[in-house]
């Protein structure tokens, strides 16, 4: 029926490295994988998410040009030379303050957000139905699942004749 409709199949090349690349370029609706495979992705995804957190630790002052785009601006044209110079060699009226907690939560949040947005386009960026199974899947991978997929996630496995008798952790009743 998938066919049909104008579905379409795609069939892993056979080398590894070149996986994430066969699931951007097929761009699959559906999703269909062991727990083996997202743990995979999830454990990159959480050593990316530190790296790029890691600055975090730092002064505000050291992270500001992190997050502004102003940074990179020329500075005024209209300052005559000896201005710039005396402000160059200024000394600052306070010490760079910390980042509060709230900020420090804030920039998390939109680092998470983006990575979460990369790796939804790595895997196709289209998927409607994500399935994990043939296992259980742990709790801490099926909430970054539904987070990465909006919740559009099925955890399924059990009685391989007779279909799933599990979803999202909970025993289905039949």
């Amino acid at each position: 029926r998938q066919l049909y409709l104008g579905g379409a199949i795609g069939i892993y090349n056979g080398d590894i490295t070149r996986l994430f690349e066969d699931i951007a370029e097929v761009g699959p609706h559906q999703l269909k994988a062991t727990p083996t495979f997202w743990n995979k992705i999830y454990t990159e995804f959480q050593a990316e998410f530190k790296e790029r957190t890691l600055h975090l630790s730092k002064k505000a002052a050291d992270i500001q040009p992190l997050f502004s785009f102003e940074a990179d601006q020329p500075s005024s044209t209209n300052a005559s030379s000896s201005e710039t110079a005396s402000q160059t060699n200024a000394e600052p009226s306070s010490p760079p303050q910390r980042l509060t907690k709230r900020e420090k939560a804030q920039i998390k949040q939109a680092i998470r957000e983006g990575l979460l947005k990369e790796y939804r386009d790595m895997l196709g960026g289209r998927a409607e139905r994500v399935v994990t199974g043939g296992a259980p899947t742990s709790k801490e991978v099926m909430d970054w699942m539904w987070d990465l997929f909006s919740g559009r996630v099925a955890e399924s496995y059990g009685t391989t004749e007779s279909g799933g008798i599990t979803t999202r952790g909970e025993f289905v009743s039949g």
